[in-house]
């Protein structure tokens, strides 16, 4: 840019270019940013779901080894799995009670610190 041919037309003119450059650059960042924070949090919620499958699994075979370990102690497989269902029951229900403190509140505080870890770099 020579000063002395230059107007103020053509100073402006090339600002604007620079400047919606700049925004479509910024645009495109916080697009890839955006985009690189839902792969996280899908990524960890498809985690949490194998998680929770496997955890059923091994519940699930636990219950059935408890319920006949009861049963041949008690000499009654009928009343181990009663008891096996009931202890099930409860433990439902204190999840359920639980649950902000057990699921939800951690599930958040490790969202917002995979979100806050991006903006640290």
């Amino acid at each position: 840019m020579d000063n002395s041919n230059t107007t103020i037309f053509e100073f402006l003119e090339e600002a604007k270019e620079s400047l919606t450059a700049y925004v479509n650059v910024q645009i495109k960042l916080f697009k890839l940013q955006l985009v690189k924070k839902n792969a996280t949090i899908g990524g960890l919620l498809i985690w949490l779901l194998i998680l929770f499958f496997f955890l059923f699994g091994l519940m699930l075979f636990a219950g059935f080894a408890f319920s006949f370990w009861i049963g041949a102690l008690l000499q009654n497989i009928p009343i181990g799995f009663a008891i096996t269902a009931l202890i099930f029951a409860i433990l439902i229900l204190l999840i359920t009670l639980f649950r902000k403190q057990l699921f939800i509140n951690p599930i958040i505080k490790i969202i917002i610190q995979q979100q806050m870890s991006d903006i640290d770099e």
